[in-house]
């Protein structure tokens, strides 16, 4: 396994996306005569699981918001030149009028899908591979630098497993899709809506950030910062935002891990 890039991110609107509970399957074959061990192993487990589950929640956040607000809060004419360029790069030379008023909202169901199954492959990334990295010593101290390794270990593997997650969902293919049969489809466009304005009125993107954001937003001179091909450039800025989160915060997970590891032994 290469040695792992240190990388970080909180999309405080992942509550909506269902967690799985939770068990202590992956330790469950070693010997529970020491059960104290065992139960400091899965604690370790747990905040490792919730440290990366915040970090994804946060960076998709920020970059799906927005690209969302964007869209919406544009002059008209501005995001209708948007949207016909978009969908020329996706092998559409000539968007019917149907289908340049669903298209948000067949953008803001995908990235909310999309955002979602990333979400739910942080903890099975995990778990495949912590009896294989896991070291038992690591609960005796910190030596030889035994916990920063097994951290940059799974830096690497969650890292490399996301972008895995983010490019298996085709976002730029799914709405190429939506976007042929929202022609034909007369209750689709009020799905699609429903999606959209999930997204966007959820607890987590009604916060001050986003609402500040949109109030500033005038329509009449808002100029939307995206371009031509804004998905494929979404899909770029999300991977870079999850590595460099993963970078930046490595150092503070590894001290707040190292932190529990002596507290616990104490």
């Amino acid at each position: 396994m290469t040695t792992a890039l240190p990388i970080d991110a909180n999309l405080n609107g992942l509550e909506q996306y269902e967690k799985r509970p939770r068990s202590l399957e992956i330790i469950s074959y070693r010997s529970a005569e020491n059960d104290d061990r065992l139960d400091q192993e899965y604690e370790i487990y747990n905040n490792i699981v919730d440290y990366y589950e915040n970090l994804v929640d946060t960076a998709l956040s920020i970059e799906s918001e927005d690209l969302l607000l964007n869209l919406i809060h544009a002059p008209k004419s501005s995001v209708n030149t948007l949207l016909a360029s978009q969908a020329e790069h996706l092998g559409i030379q000539s968007l019917s009028d149907k289908q340049l008023i669903k298209m948000p909202a067949i953008i803001g169901k995908h990235i909310q899908k999309m955002n979602a199954q990333v979400y739910s492959a942080v903890e099975p990334s995990i778990t495949l591979v912590w009896n294989s990295i896991w070291d038992p010593r690591i609960l005796d101290g910190d030596h030889d630098g035994r916990t920063l390794n097994f951290l940059s270990s799974f830096n690497g593997v969650v890292a490399k497993n996301l972008i895995e997650q983010i490019d298996k969902y085709q976002l730029a293919e799914k709405v190429k899709s939506d976007l042929a049969a929202a022609d034909n489809d007369a209750s689709w466009a009020a799905r699609a809506k429903r999606h959209l304005l999930s997204f966007i009125s959820s607890p987590s993107h009604s916060s001050d950030r986003v609402m500040t954001k949109a109030q500033d937003m005038d329509a009449d001179a808002f100029v939307p910062e995206l371009s031509q091909d804004f998905l494929s450039e979404h899909i770029s800025t999300i991977r870079t935002s999850l590595l460099k989160q993963m970078q930046s915060n490595f150092m503070k997970f590894y001290k707040r891990v190292q932190s529990d590891i002596v507290d616990q032994s104490s």
